[in-house]
């Protein structure tokens, strides 16, 4: 009968923000079984060196963040603890299980995780080998699906490259040539990317900075070059 008068469409909505409700006022309120882990998953993941048994910090992690994409109000309250695991802990797996934990989770709360991107951008420079990879995976994701505003750290990710791991600097082509359909949006990068790599920070030199805009420029249709000397032309006066 619903199907007939169209209402199934109307009744899923119903339900939905039932399921919302239920998540974000009652399921971690102390009153479900849920809620009764939530003060043994703190205790784990805020005393690394108490619980430092590798499968336990392997578990907790990722628990850590499916219990804040139940609800918004408790990850709002939670991504200190989160990047604080990422920036202490010892162990690659569990700094790869809160990458990807911050990848959903920035696509179920975009605007709680967004002041954090540039901590994701940073894990790119990593040398821990898994994390890295995770951190290129998780950003070309949330990127490419528009679920993060790509800001100047994008250059991080051009960096990419020219790493002398194959299968990143692969990740870092395509990541770009798919960006490169999306209308101008590799030439509206291009500024920040050449003030971020040709500043000290990163202490570049010359020539891989050379492959790295050969490329970009390459990926880049159109690309007005008169125009893009006007837009860092603009830049002298602020640096």
């Amino acid at each position: 009968m619903e199907e007939e008068l169209g209402l199934v469409g109307a009744a899923d909505d119903t339900e939905t923000e039932i399921i919302h409700v239920f998540c974000e006022m009652e399921l971690l309120d102390g009153k479900q079984t849920l809620a009764a882990f939530v003060p043994l998953l703190f205790k784990v993941c805020n005393n690394p060196g108490l619980y430092s048994n590798p499968d336990l910090s392997a578990a907790a992690s990722p628990a850590l963040g499916k219990f804040c994409m139940i609800s918004a109000t408790f990850c709002d309250s939670q991504p200190h603890l989160l990047f604080a695991m990422l920036e202490k802990s010892p162990l690659p797996i569990v700094w790869s299980n809160l990458m990807v934990a911050t990848g959903d989770l920035a696509i179920c709360f975009p605007n709680l995780v967004d002041p954090w991107t540039s901590h994701v951008y940073a894990y790119l420079r990593d040398s821990a080998q898994p994390v890295w990879k995770t951190a290129g995976l998780v950003m070309t994701h949330l990127i490419l699906k528009d679920m993060v505003k790509v800001k100047g750290q994008v250059s991080e990710m051009a960096v990419l490259l020219i790493d002398p791991e194959p299968q990143m600097a692969a990740l870092a082509k395509t990541f770009f040539n798919k960006l490169s359909h999306e209308g101008n949006r590799i030439y509206n990068l291009l500024p920040d990317i050449i003030s971020h790599l040709s500043g000290s920070e990163p202490g570049m030199e010359e020539v891989p900075f050379h492959t790295i805009m050969k490329q970009l420029l390459s990926s880049s249709p159109k690309t007005s070059t008169q125009s893009l000397g006007k837009k860092l032309c603009q830049r002298f006066r602020t640096v």
